[in-house]
């Protein structure tokens, strides 16, 4: 039997979380009959499956149903759903029981909104798993609860999007009247998770939007994530959003003589040219460089031109006297 094993691609401090994630570009396909782990969640398919353009973000927060009714603390949650067909194994550990009963435990799964068990199937107390053959079946959340458990619905929606020199955030909740307030977190280097903000649920019953602009722009890479807070205390978390800008040239110049010297930092500009106060090209280089010095110019004003990597314009004034 082929075997695959994958490392934690990230793990967070707050929540014990972890990600699995597989981009657009790539795919990772689990061959029929092969053996795939991913930190306690073993895939054994009986057809092809493959991931693209998904992640998988594991939890240490219970799934938390009316009546304080709980799941295991270890949670499996997938950007996107996937119909899988095949054996799935759940391992965990004692103290990660909360409360639930190991030889009642079974695994749920979560379809869109909808916690549900996935039937009875094989438990192990002594080895601390749980084994089960599905057959077609669509989930995007996997857990472990005891016998009889409700869970409760997962209706939200969460993105971040680069927008005019800010991050927008912006999350939907269905049955409002079950939170008490949203913690807005985010890390730009992929372990540390910080609070950026928390946010009080309005007083209103049903579906219910909320938006926050993220100013703070002195990054490459952001990961976002929202943080749920129940009226009971119960927490769950968000997919996680990832926004990427790309850093601009920034560009110091200076008089040498009769001579403009430009200094790049940041990301080399594509190519730099020089332009009179009339509009005239005075001088270019088309060579990718962090460095430049002009000819000898005549005294005036002149306006010096760069092009980015990513094909955007700048421009900045020079007066060589």
């Amino acid at each position: 039997m082929k075997k695959i094993f994958l490392l934690i691609a990230l793990a967070t401090a707050l929540g014990a979380q972890a990600q699995l994630s597989v981009g657009s570009s790539e795919s990772l396909t689990l061959p029929t009959g092969s053996t795939f782990s991913y930190d306690g969640l073993v895939f054994t398919p009986l057809s092809p499956l493959t991931l693209s353009s998904n992640a998988v973000t594991k939890s240490t927060t219970a799934v938390t149903g009316p009546g304080a009714a709980a799941g295991i603390n270890r949670l499996y949650v997938l950007d996107e759903p996937i119909n899988y067909t095949g054996t799935l194994q759940l391992y965990y550990e004692d103290d990660e029981l909360n409360g639930n009963t190991e030889a009642g435990l079974e695994i749920y799964k979560r379809l869109a909104t909808i916690w549900a068990t996935t039937g009875s199937g094989f438990v192990d107390p002594a080895l601390n798993y749980l084994e089960i053959a599905l057959n077609n079946i669509q989930l995007n959340g996997i857990t472990a609860a005891q016998y009889g458990t409700i869970l409760p619905l997962v209706r939200h929606s969460f993105t971040a999007t680069l927008r005019n020199s800010a991050v927008e955030l912006n999350w939907k909740v269905n049955n409002n009247e079950q939170y008490q307030r949203f913690q807005l977190q985010a890390n730009a280097d992929g372990h540390d998770w910080k609070n950026i903000t928390d946010i009080l649920a309005v007083s209103s019953t049903g579906t219910v939007s909320y938006t926050y602009t993220d100013r703070d722009m002195s990054f490459t890479t952001k990961q976002y994530r929202l943080q749920l807070q129940s009226i009971d205390g119960g927490r769950s978390y968000s997919p996680v959003e990832i926004v990427s800008q790309q850093p601009k040239a920034d560009m110091y110049a200076w008089t040498s003589g009769s001579k403009i010297n430009m200094q790049f930092t940041g990301r080399m500009p594509k190519q730099v040219g020089l332009f009179s106060a009339s509009g005239q090209l005075v001088w270019q280089d088309n060579t990718a460089q962090f460095a430049y010095t002009t000819h000898v110019l005549k005294p005036g004003l002149y306006i010096v031109s760069y092009t980015s990597a990513s094909g955007m314009a700048f421009s900045k004034k020079v007066v060589v006297p």
